[in-house]
């Protein structure tokens, strides 16, 4: 699953997509199956637009992910944590 972006099925709504008509998926993780829907969405950070598939899912989860697929795919993030030091990068080119 940490290949997909995958987002609460709450969000759908919110920009406009009727969850129920995106292309149904099952996916694994350690807690079980989860059922989603697939849809394309344009996602856009600090500027830059992507074109992606997000499964968003059937029912309320405690986290979203950012999978490599599509999204990491276009571009460059990075993250460094520690010593209350908290720093993300990100560039638009891959």
């Amino acid at each position: 699953m940490l290949d997909i972006l995958y987002f609460d099925g709450r969000r759908a709504k919110s920009i406009g997509l009727d969850l129920m008509a995106g292309k149904s998926l099952h996916l694994t993780a350690l807690s079980g199956t989860l059922p989603a829907r697939l849809h394309a969405v344009t996602l856009e950070t600090l500027g830059s637009r992507f074109e992606c598939e997000v499964a968003f899912s059937e029912s309320e989860i405690r986290r979203e992910l950012l999978g490599r697929h599509d999204l990491f795919s276009r571009a460059r993030f990075g993250f460094r944590e520690g010593m209350s030091l908290g720093l993300g990068y990100f560039h638009p080119e891959p």
